[in-house]
C-alpha cells in the first residue's frame, strides 16, 4: 500500500525500502535500518516499548493504595501502522458523546474533536524518541481531560513558544518514519497539524490544548469541558432559529463577550484571511445581527439591539466560569508576599486615563494603558492588571497580554512555563503608541 499511495507501485519492496532510506545495500544483500523494523516487522519490532499504553482514570486525579483508580487497557503493540490503527480504535470506543454546540445547535458529538486527539496521538507515535527504551507512548483518559505523553524532548531547535504561537514548523526526529506514514495515508507532513488542532478545539468551544515539554517527554493535554457558561448559553439560545454556521456563531459570541469585534479579532479567532473575515462580518450585518461602526481601518462591529442583553451591554470583557476552564488555562492570583492581597494604587494620571476608556474602548488605547501599567519597576500579574482595568482575567491574557508579548512589547517572568502559578509581566519597549491591531 505504501508503494501504491506514493506512486511507486512499479518498484519492488526491496527497491522501495532502498529509496526511502530504510535499508542499505551490502553487496548482493540489503540490511534493514531500525526504522524499517519499526514500520514493517510482521510481529512487531524488538524495541521493548514501541507500542502504546492506554489508561482509563476514574476521576480527575490519579490515586494510589486503597483509592487506586487507574484501569490499564491491553497494551497495543506491533509495527507502527498497526499500532496507530488499533490504538485509535481503542480510544474512539472509550470516548463519550455529550451534547455539544455545532453551529448554533446542540447535538451529540465526541468529547474531543476527532482531528485534535488523533493529531496528538499521531505526533506522539511518529515524533517520539525511539532511542529511549525504558518507557513508551502513553494515553491517559481522565473524566475531564486526555493526556498524551511521548518519550523525548522537543526536536532540535524547536521551541514550545513556536508551537504555542501556532507557527507552521517542520521538525521531525524520525523523518524516514514520517515519510512512510505519509505514503500510507496516516500522516501529513505539512506543519499544519498543531494549528489545526488548536482551531478544532476552539471550534468546539473547548479550552486550547496544553503542551508541556521536559526531559522525560512531551505531553499534550486536551480538556473536554466547554468554555461556555450560563450567560453564554442564554445568549446562544437566542440564536437557535438562525441560519448561521459555526464561525459566525463564534464571531457573535466574541462580540457578546467583548462588546465588539473587528476584522483583526475575527482573523485571530477563525484563521480567515482579511477578505474572508470582511465578507463574514458584512454578512452578519446583512442578517441584522451586527452593526458596523465605520472608522476606516479602525472599523468595528457591535451586536444589534435584538441580540443585546443587560449583561452584554455592560460587560466589556467576559471570562467563562472558573470551574469550566480548570487551572491550566488561567493565570494564578498574585504571589502572596510579593503583591499582597490588595491591588497597589496607580498614579492619579493613569487612573484618570483608565476612567476615560469608556464602554467599548479601542484595542490600541487599552494596549497603551497596559504598557504604562507594566512600565513600573516590578513584575505585575494578569489578575492585578485585570482589576485595574475591570476586565476579566482570562480574556485580558488571551486578547491583550499574549499578543503584546509576541510583539516584543511585554515580557513574561517565566517564559518557559506559560501557566506558572506566579506568572507576571513587565514592559520591554519604552514606546507608548503601540503598533498593534
Amino acid at each position: 500500500m505504501a508503494r501504491q499511495n506514493a506512486g511507486l507501485s512499479n518498484l519492488t519492496d526491496e527497491a522501495y525500502l532502498l529509496k526511502r532510506k530504510l535499508a542499505d545495500r551490502r553487496g548482493h544483500n540489503i540490511v534493514l535500518r531500525n526504522a524499517a523494523e519499526l514500520l514493517f516487522a510482521l510481529y512487531g519490532p524488538e524495541h521493548p516499548n514501541a507500542g502504546v499504553r492506554l489508561f482509563r482514570v476514574i476521576g480527575t486525579e490519579r490515586h494510589a493504595g486503597a483509592r487506586y483508580n487507574v484501569e490499564e487497557r491491553p497494551r497495543i503493540e506491533g509495527n507502527l501502522p498497526s499500532v496507530i490503527t488499533e490504538i485509535s480504535n481503542a480510544i474512539s470506543s472509550l470516548l463519550r458523546r455529550p451534547s455539544r454546540l455545532v453551529g448554533n445547535q446542540f447535538r451529540e458529538e465526541p468529547e474531543y474533536p476527532d482531528f485534535a486527539w488523533l493529531e496528538a496521538l499521531l505526533n506522539a507515535i511518529a515524533h517520539r524518541d525511539y532511542g529511549i527504551e525504558g518507557t513508551g507512548t502513553e494515553v491517559h483518559l481522565f473524566d475531564d481531560r486526555m493526556e498524551v505523553t511521548s518519550p523525548g524532548n522537543l526536536v532540535g531547535d524547536l521551541t514550545l513558544e513556536q508551537l504555542l504561537r501556532l507557527e507552521r514548523v517542520h521538525r521531525s526526529r524520525n523523518p524516514r518514519i514520517i515519510r512512510v506514514l505519509v505514503d500510507l495515508g496516516l500522516a501529513r507532513d505539512q506543519g499544519e497539524g498543531i494549528p489545526r488542532m488548536f482551531a478544532e478545539m476552539a471550534d468546539a468551544f473547548l479550552p486550547p490544548p496544553a503542551i508541556t515539554s521536559a526531559d522525560l517527554g512531551v505531553k499534550v493535554t486536551l480538556r473536554n469541558t466547554l468554555t461556555l457558561n450560563s450567560v453564554d448559553h442564554d445568549f446562544l439560545s437566542r440564536l437557535g432559529g438562525l441560519q448561521i454556521d459555526n464561525t459566525e456563531v463564534r464571531a457573535l459570541l466574541y462580540a457578546h463577550r467583548n462588546g465588539s469585534i473587528d476584522n483583526a479579532a475575527l482573523r485571530s479567532l477563525s484563521g480567515l484571511d482579511t477578505l474572508s473575515a470582511s465578507r463574514l462580518l458584512r454578512g452578519l450585518c446583512d442578517k441584522n445581527l451586527l452593526e458596523l461602526h465605520p472608522h476606516g481601518s479602525n472599523s468595528y462591529y457591535t451586536l444589534t439591539s435584538s441580540l443585546m442583553t443587560p449583561v452584554s451591554a455592560k460587560v466589556r470583557e467576559f471570562e467563562p466560569e472558573v470551574r469550566e476552564l480548570g487551572p491550566e488555562v488561567r493565570e494564578s492570583e498574585p504571589e502572596v508576599g510579593e503583591l499582597g492581597p490588595e491591588v497597589r494604587e496607580l498614579s492619579a494620571h493613569l487612573q484618570e486615563r483608565i476612567g476615560q476608556l469608556g464602554q467599548y474602548p479601542r484595542r490600541e488605547r487599552v494596549q497603551v494603558i497596559i504598557h504604562e501599567i507594566c512600565s513600573q519597576e516590578r513584575w505585575i500579574t494578569s489578575s492585578e492588571i485585570a482589576r485595574y482595568l475591570n476586565f476579566q482575567q482570562g480574556n485580558l491574557t488571551r486578547n491583550y497580554l499574549s499578543p503584546m508579548v509576541e510583539s516584543g512589547l511585554l515580557e513574561r517572568r517565566f517564559p518557559e512555563n506559560l501557566n506558572h502559578p506566579h506568572q507576571a509581566y513587565r514592559a520591554v519597549s519604552s514606546q507608548l503608541t503601540l503598533p498593534l491591531t
